[in-house]
Order: structure tokens, then sequence, then C-alpha cells
């Protein structure tokens, strides 16, 4: 019996230390390293995204139907007020020319100094953000394939203005010039990726001043909705999106968790010595 006992404990000491070697770390690439091969990942999707994104250009006469057709939905929710709120904002032209500045600026920059953060501070989190950038972003092209929709900047006869046009720092020239495809309106992913780097920073950092990030989300939003490139509807679609992503991604890291698990369970079982006596097959 005694022996039987210390059997087991040698066995059970044997899984203890497979386990432990399994859970740790693997060594990291050199900072210089992975920033280069991150960035460069992030670099070359951005790039395949921009460029199936203009190819997936939709006729003029489709997107201004569709966006009528938001318009008649926001109406009939009630929340139609982008022109309203455009209005009050274009009585100062510095608030203009600022919400201009931040749509042009704000949306890449802020975005690459996030991920940036995240490789250095938190690499374990930082895969998991890429994934909800990628997992948005996706569902965002698939939609821009199947809705194209024009900006209200398209809609003057609803009162809209192009801000950027008459205040200066448009990223957008004639709809048939330019590498941008004007007609991706819905989602906003200006606003989805602000969303995501607002959660992002209040989820991992522990510092009291992350809290300040969840006014990028708002000012995107400020942004989005009075230099006339978006709807509300944009944005509550694109709320909709990092939501689903959030919700994909974790539902993939806990299928990889489990698959993990049953890999080392199954590697523990393979590895354990045959008991004296067995016959072992050659």
């Amino acid at each position: 019996m005694l022996r039987d006992v210390r059997l087991e404990n040698e066995s059970l000491g044997g899984v203890v230390r497979r386990a432990g070697a399994v859970a740790m770390p693997s060594r990291r690439r050199p900072l210089p390293v992975r920033f280069a091969m991150e960035f460069g990942l992030l670099g070359a999707l951005l790039a395949l995204y921009l460029l199936l994104r203009y190819s997936m250009k939709g006729s003029i006469g489709d997107a201004v139907g569709n966006a009528h057709r938001v318009v008649q939905v926001e109406r009939a929710f009630g929340v139609f007020s982008e022109s309203n709120l455009q209005s009050l904002a274009l009585q100062s032209h510095d608030v203009i020319r600022f919400l201009n500045g931040y749509y042009l600026y704000a949306h890449f920059s802020i975005t690459a100094l996030f991920f940036a953060w995240m490789l250095v501070r938190h690499p374990d989190a930082y895969p998991g953000c890429r994934r909800i950038l990628i997992v948005m972003t996706a569902i965002g092209l698939a939609i821009h394939a199947v809705y194209p929709l024009a900006p209200p900047r398209m809609l003057p006869d609803m009162g809209f203005i192009d801000t950027g046009r008459l205040f200066g720092m448009s990223p957008y020239g004639d709809t048939s010039e330019g590498l941008a495809n004007q007609f991706a309106a819905m989602p906003s992913l200006h606003f989805g990726w602000a969303l995501l780097v607002a959660w992002g920073a209040t989820r991992f950092s522990p510092s009291p001043w992350r809290r300040l990030l969840m006014l990028h989300p708002l000012l995107t939003l400020a942004a989005i909705i009075i230099t006339a490139n978006h709807y509300w509807l944009d944005a509550a679609v694109a709320l909709c999106i990092f939501l689903a992503a959030v919700n994909i991604d974790r539902a993939l890291r806990r299928r990889f968790l489990r698959l993990r698990a049953m890999g080392s369970s199954d590697e523990m079982v393979d590895s354990e010595p045959a008991p004296d006596g067995a016959i072992v097959a050659a």
C-alpha cells in the first residue's frame, strides 16, 4: 500500500511539473523585432483593407438612395438631428476646424499609439485587441460591399455642408477621384476604432488617467456627425460591430484555451510512466 501511494505521489509530481512547464510563457522576441513584425502586419492589413474598400465602390445612385433611406429610418425613430447640430456648431469656426482636424488626424494616430502602448506595456493582451480590430474591420468591409452609403455631406438638399471643403483639411476630393471609397459611410470605423481604444485603455491600464481616453470616442462621434461624414445610424452599427467583435474574440480565446488544456492533458497521460510489471508493446 505504501508503495502504491509513493508511485501515485511521484506521478502527480510529474504532472505538476509538466503542467507548470506548459503554463510558462514562451520567450518573446526583442521589442524592435516585435514592433517591426506587428506594425508590418497591421500596415499590410490596412493596405489590403483600403484596396478592397476602393474596389467595392458602388454607384452614386445606389449610395444616395440608401442615404435617403437611412434618413427616413432616423426620422421614424426621432433621432435625425445631424443637420441641426452642424448648424449649431457652424456658429464657431474654431470648433469646426478642430473637429475637421480631429476627424482627419486622430483616427489613425491615436489608434497607432494605442497599439504601440499595448505591445510594450501589455504584450499578453495585445493579440486580443489586434483580433478585435481585424474582426471589426472585416465586418465593416463586408457591409461596405453590400450597402454603399453616401455620407451626409453629399446631401446639400437636406441642409448639410461639407465642412472639410469649406474650412479646409478635407481628406476627400471628387467622388470620381482619389483612392478613397466615399460611399462607405456605414458603419463608421472611425467610431468603432475609437471605442476599441477607450475600452482597451480602461480595461488594461491601472492609471487613473486612462479615463481621459473615454473622451476619444466622444470627440470622434462629435467629429463624424458635425463634419457631415456620418449619420447616427453609422455610429450605432459600429457600436454593435465592436460588441460583436469583443464577444467573438472572447469565444475564440476560450476555445483555444480549452483545446490547449486538452492537448496538455493528453500529453501528460501519454508521458505517464508504465506501472511495474506492465507489458509495453514494441
